[in-house]
């Protein structure tokens, strides 16, 4: 990645819950998420027939700016039409990155390598313009500054995706 980036975040894709079935067939779906940051798009891979899919994916993009913000888009895989939407979240990472810089500056300038340290650092809370399903705190742990979020889709009846957050500082 180049200089255009203010860092690197890294996204684990956990699991969905609860997503909708577009095969009616067997009740079931072929879904996968689609990740995208400004002009970046990476995916998982498709979980076959699964309401309740484990990715347990790693992707990573490029941030471009402390204001960003992330889709995360569930679709489902099919062979012989064009691939269904199954909800979407938009996440602000101006918290997560704000402090995420933040906190590296300060661990860097006094020193506070200690990587056995867990400590929260941040909390994201729940509102309404928010698709975050409970709050969402920002850890630093083992030397890396963490957030896990778990988000409702949206533009679909129902399906919740868990996320985690790793920040990865460029000089």
């Amino acid at each position: 990645m180049d200089s255009q980036y203010i860092g690197l975040l890294k996204v684990a894709v956990i699991r969905g819950t609860n997503l909708v079935a577009t095969n009616f067939m067997n009740n079931s779906t072929d879904p996968y998420v689609v990740v995208s940051l400004g002009n970046q798009t990476v995916k998982t891979r498709t979980v076959k027939r699964n309401l309740n899919p484990e990715w347990d994916d790693e992707l990573t993009v490029g941030v471009p700016s402390p204001t960003a913000q992330l889709k995360v888009e569930v679709m489902d895989k099919d062979i012989f039409s064009k691939d269904e939407f199954l909800g979407e979240a938009i996440v602000d990472l101006e918290p997560f990155v704000t402090i995420a810089r933040k906190f590296h500056v300060e661990t860097m300038s006094n020193n506070m390598r200690d990587h056995k340290k867990v400590k929260e650092i941040g909390r994201v809370l729940t509102s309404q313009h928010s698709e975050l399903v409970k709050d969402s705190p920002i850890f630093y742990k083992g030397g890396k500054i963490q957030q896990k979020l778990h988000l409702k889709l949206n533009d679909i009846k129902s399906g919740e995706i868990e996320i985690e957050f790793t920040w990865v500082h460029i000089n």
